[in-house]
This record gives C-alpha cells, sequence and structure tokens, in this order.
C-alpha cells in the first residue's frame, strides 16, 4: 500500500513538472493513422503507408491531383488513393516503398515520362492520362479508336493510327488533332472544367478553339453531348458562321449557307453529335453535315447544307451550359 501511494506520488509530481517546464508528453496522432504527427508525413490526411514518390518528405495524399481514374474500383480517385489495388501485402519486391498489393503492377520504375502520375512499369499507355472515352480498357491516347470499343485494335489498314471501325476514309491523312482529356488543359477557360469524364461549359461565349488551317479541309468533329433539361439550352460546334448544335430538350440545329434548319431527334438518353465538312464534287462543292450518330457512329438524324466554299478557320466549341464528354477532331482529306 505505501508502495503504491509513493509512485502515484512521483507521477503527480513528474506530471506536476513537465506543466511547468511547457513539457506535454501526449503522443498526437490528429488524423488518427498510428503515425505520430511529429513522424507524419500528411499529419491532416490519414496515410498509413506514408506513400511519398518524389521523396520531398511530404506524403502523396497532402498534394494529392484527381485523375477521374478508379482502377481498384475502390471509389477513391487513384489520384488520392494510396494504395491502388487489392490491399496492403507486406511485400514491396519493386523496392519503390510500395507495397506489393498497392500497386496494379509489381514493376515499378520510379518513372512517370508522361506525367499522368501512373509508374511507367504500371502504365498501360505511355502517352498521357488514363482517360478512357470508350471504356474498353485502352487510354484514349493509345487507342486506335478512342470513342467506340475496337477490340481488334490492329485493323488499321491505311496505317494512320485510326483504327477502320471509326476511320472515315481509307487515306493515310486522317489526324485525331484535339482531344481536351489528353491534351493540355492550359488553354482552357477559367469558368470550363474537366470534371470526371465530361468537359462541362459553364458560360456563354468561351470556346475552346483549333485551327483547321489555311488551305481546305475536310474535317470531322464529334462528342456525346449533355444538355441541362431547361428549354434553350444549347450546346455544339462552330466554324467561321457555321454551327451544328443540339437545343434542348432534343433538337438538332444546322445553321450553314445563310440558313437556319431544325429537327427533332429520335429516341432518348446520351446524344452524340458530329459535324463534318466534305467535298462532293470535282468542281469543289463543299457540303456541312450536322448529324446526330449511334454508339456505332451510324447517322440516326442530320441536316445538311451546301456552302459552296470549304469553311477555314478557327474550329470551337461552345454552350450556353452543358457537358461534352469527349472531343474528336479529324481532319482530311478522307
Amino acid at each position: 500500500m505505501r508502495c503504491s501511494l509513493v509512485i502515484a506520488v512521483i507521477a503527480v509530481i513528474g506530471s506536476g513538472c513537465n506543466l511547468a517546464l511547457g513539457l506535454d508528453d501526449t503522443i498526437r496522432d490528429a488524423d488518427g493513422d498510428q503515425i505520430a504527427d511529429d513522424l507524419d508525413n500528411c499529419p491532416s490526411v490519414a496515410n498509413p503507408m506514408q506513400v511519398d514518390h518524389n521523396g520531398d518528405a511530404i506524403g502523396d495524399l497532402c498534394v494529392c491531383v484527381e485523375t477521374g481514374a478508379d482502377v481498384d474500383g475502390d471509389a477513391i480517385d487513384d489520384g488520392c488513393d494510396e494504395c491502388i489495388g487489392a490491399g496492403p501485402l507486406g511485400v514491396d519486391s519493386g523496392g519503390d516503398g510500395i507495397d506489393d498489393g498497392c500497386e496494379t503492377c509489381a514493376a515499378a520504375t520510379g518513372l512517370d515520362r508522361d506525367g499522368d502520375q501512373v509508374d511507367d512499369g504500371c502504365d498501360s499507355c505511355l502517352l498521357g492520362p488514363p482517360h478512357d472515352e470508350d471504356g474498353d480498357s485502352i487510354a484514349d491516347r493509345c487507342d486506335v479508336c478512342p470513342s467506340i470499343v475496337d477490340p481488334a485494335q490492329a485493323i488499321d489498314l491505311d496505317a494512320d493510327f485510326i483504327g477502320d471501325v471509326c476511320d472515315p476514309g481509307m487515306t493515310p491523312e486522317e489526324l485525331v488533332v484535339f482531344d481536351p482529356f489528353t491534351d493540355d488543359h492550359s488553354q482552357l477557360p477559367a469558368d470550363w472544367t474537366i470534371g470526371g469524364d465530361a468537359l462541362n461549359v459553364l458560360e456563354t461565349g468561351n470556346r475552346y478553339t483549333y485551327v483547321i488551317g489555311q488551305v481546305p479541309d475536310k474535317f470531322l468533329v464529334e462528342s456525346r453531348v449533355v444538355l441541362p433539361a431547361s428549354a434553350g439550352s444549347e450546346l455544339g460546334f462552330l466554324i467561321t458562321t457555321a454551327t451544328c448544335s443540339v437545343v434542348a430538350p432534343r433538337t438538332l440545329k444546322l445553321v450553314a449557307a445563310a440558313t437556319t434548319q431544325t429537327l427533332s431527334i429520335r429516341g432518348s438518353g446520351p446524344i452524340r453529335l458530329r459535324m463534318e465538312q466534305v467535298v462532293i464534287s470535282p468542281s469543289g462543292s463543299w457540303d456541312v453535315i450536322c448529324a446526330v450518330i449511334d454508339d456505332a457512329s451510324n447517322v440516326v438524324d442530320s441536316l445538311v447544307a451546301n456552302d459552296g466554299a470549304p469553311l477555314i478557320g478557327s474550329l470551337g466549341i461552345y454552350a450556353s451550359s452543358g457537358s461534352f464528354e469527349y472531343v474528336w477532331l479529324l481532319r482530311g482529306p478522307f
């Protein structure tokens, strides 16, 4: 009894001394990841694995950037997921500081040459980010047909890196020149955002443009568009004075050759919109085509105007509000 009393007195005295000296021996763990704050490379966000790819002593989860991908299907964006995989195994065969159970492959190299936050050793596409529009597990930059599921990726008879399934012609001059999900986003207006799998347009009048050229080009631009339900909302494509657009709720609209045409779109659900310029005769007569296409690129509804001369200038996408799920441009001749 006397011994217990002595120990208790010593403990009280010690605690009092700590307080008097401004010392506190309490172990603090603000984020609850079982790592003391003074040892935690990200004390504000739980990161028990302390992953720090660039070795700057700041945990990756403290500076994460969402990618829109979720490889392991755990509802955590890969850019902010400390464990992309089945879960920790306690093994790091690659010696890269990442548990093998938290890598989609165990061949990590520490390199990320395309800057998509996926290690080159685990990256199925080394040409850009892992956006996969058609959901065929092939990233758009490495997909010969990024907007249509095309299992036979090798079938590209004219060798222009556009799969025959989505190639409008069999000459090798076609070129995919514009995809806001895989190209530089720095030119986007401030009120346009990449969110998940959509390019969201929040204000009338802004355009993300690509110059078709100073010589006549055939071109084809398409997207899957999503409009709000409010009547009058509109989004589509524009080049010089010609527009191909969808007006809410489901009206196709073509303005070209000083005329305006409209057509009710059949069916329901998402709308894939295509604007195309083609030459229709050796004499140089040009048609502008505004069409709704299905998932196999078959035309469902269309409007056509003859402009006489080709459109030359900046191709833009615009909207009063709404989203583009992808924007894919081909330039001819086809």
